[in-house]
């Protein structure tokens, strides 16, 4: 393909930015390269069950056929919580325009900055389904503007695929920028859905549930690396990052990141870079209004590795010391459970804990009733914490004793705050001890104390 000399993308630009456009006119314009093999993988198995037959083919007006894929395929992706997948037909999602499917993280609010495929559901063509007319062009140009629409907005981004279907059958397209060459499209050869041939249903399923994402999250130079899932919460998602030894976490809520960022900046600004890893805190990398890259690449939540790896609870010992240097450095964690811990592999064969997940912190000066601010349930308050008295260093170290306890016994219920306090109060040994320790805030005696649980 030729390279656009500067008339040539001003034109282009003229088109994209035309209030008349001619989806005709845009399909012949980009003469598609037809490709007789699929660009993605197809998912291993035929998961999506079309038990429920579409609307018939003849006397149906389009809007049955979108209603039909919204209520029949959409829920069967809902058990994929990593990626969400929504009917989007009211919505002017991509500059005033309505896909009909969108799909996006669960872990980030739908826009046209996390839009991540698209679809269109059209009327079919005709009632022989066995040798189905091929997509009207109009149909096939708006949906490969949708896709370039998509690129424009998500500058970082060089390519999306799309899809057209009529719940029969399903074309894709692989919409493309490049600064030299301009958009491009590339289509697949139309599948059929229905039948004994599930290929098309499997390349369907590949687009609707895909473990692999492909935005990239600006100002974040590369993709994720979806296909390394490392932990999911109703908050956050975390991915394994293209950028080495990074991980890449999504959140639902801006708020989060900005508490995130700001707490681990101001740590990082008293106790220095290099420290962080060393005294076992995660780094910021860089971040934006959703995500943030975060070192290291560690694996986790460690309640569940310590008792897949059938791990001591004493590998987890090195977070007291990070809780005294975050202290030091004058921040409250304020949900130091299990659950935020991250556990290193290291070259000897032994695992190094790492403090994550600062979403809650706050500065000592600042803090407020734990019960006014988030953080860890009640069945980890210390007394203090439950009596609504502003958080202390203290009480983050008792979060962390009783999620200790919980990695392997039966936490009491978090909703009757007086009876956890009462059974705290009366649990025995070792963990009273445990507990005075965090009350005096020894964090020498404490460590040591943790170092030999079992």
């Amino acid at each position: 393909m030729k390279r656009l000399d500067h008339l040539s993308l001003m034109r282009e630009q003229q088109v994209m930015n035309s209030d008349t456009l001619s989806y005709v006119d845009l399909w012949v314009k980009y003469d598609p390269k037809h490709e007789s093999e699929i660009w993605f993988e197809p998912s291993l198995q035929d998961d999506l069950s079309f038990s429920r037959k579409p609307p018939p083919l003849i006397g149906q007006a389009e809007e049955k056929f979108q209603q039909w894929f919204e209520k029949s395929l959409i829920p069967q992706t809902h058990k994929h919580s990593w990626v969400k997948v929504v009917g989007t037909k009211n919505q002017p999602l991509l500059e005033g325009k309505k896909p009909d499917i969108s799909t996006h993280p669960s872990s980030v609010r739908l826009s046209a900055h996390t839009v991540d495929r698209i679809g269109e559901i059209k009327k079919p063509d005709g009632p022989d389904k066995e040798h189905l007319k091929d997509f009207q062009g109009a149909h096939k140009g708006q949906t490969a503007y949708y896709g370039m629409v998509i690129l424009r907005i998500q500058r970082l981004r060089n390519d999306v695929t799309v899809f057209l279907t009529d719940c029969y059958s399903v074309t894709f397209f692989r919409v493309r920028w490049s600064a030299s060459v301009g958009f491009s499209v590339q289509e697949s050869m139309r599948y059929p859905l229905t039948g004994q041939d599930s290929l098309g249903r499997r390349l369907l399923s590949a687009v609707l549930k895909s473990r692999h994402p492909t935005i990239p999250f600006s100002p974040l130079a590369s993709p994720i690396l979806g296909q390394q899932l490392i932990a999911e919460t109703q908050s956050s998602t975390i991915f394994a990052a293209s950028l080495p030894d990074c991980v890449l976490k999504l959140c639902v809520d801006p708020a989060l990141v900005v508490a995130e960022v700001a707490a681990l900046r101001g740590i990082t600004r008293k106790l220095g870079e290099h420290a962080m890893i060393d005294l076992g805190i995660v780094r910021l990398d860089v971040h934006n209004t959703h995500a943030m890259c975060i070192k290291p690449r560690a694996k986790g939540p460690a309640s569940v590795l310590i008792l897949a790896r059938k791990l001591p609870r004493s590998c987890l010992a090195p977070i007291v010391s990070a809780l005294e240097a975050v202290h030091r450095a004058g921040f409250l964690h304020r949900d130091t459970r299990a659950s935020n811990i991250l556990l290193l592999d290291q070259a000897d064969g032994t695992v190094k804990p790492v403090l994550a997940d600062f979403g809650c912190s706050c500065t000592v000066a600042a803090a407020m009733p734990i019960t006014a601010a988030g953080g860890a349930a009640a069945s980890y308050w210390s007394r203090h914490a439950a009596e609504g008295r502003p958080f202390r260093p203290e009480d983050d170290l008792h979060i962390f004793a009783r999620a200790l306890y919980g990695i392997r016994n039966e936490m009491p219920d978090r909703t009757q705050v007086a009876q956890c306090l009462e059974f705290w109060d009366n649990i025995g040994e070792p963990w009273s001890t445990l507990f005075q320790l965090c009350e005096d805030k020894n964090y020498a005696a404490l460590q040591q104390a943790v170092a030999a649980l079992d």
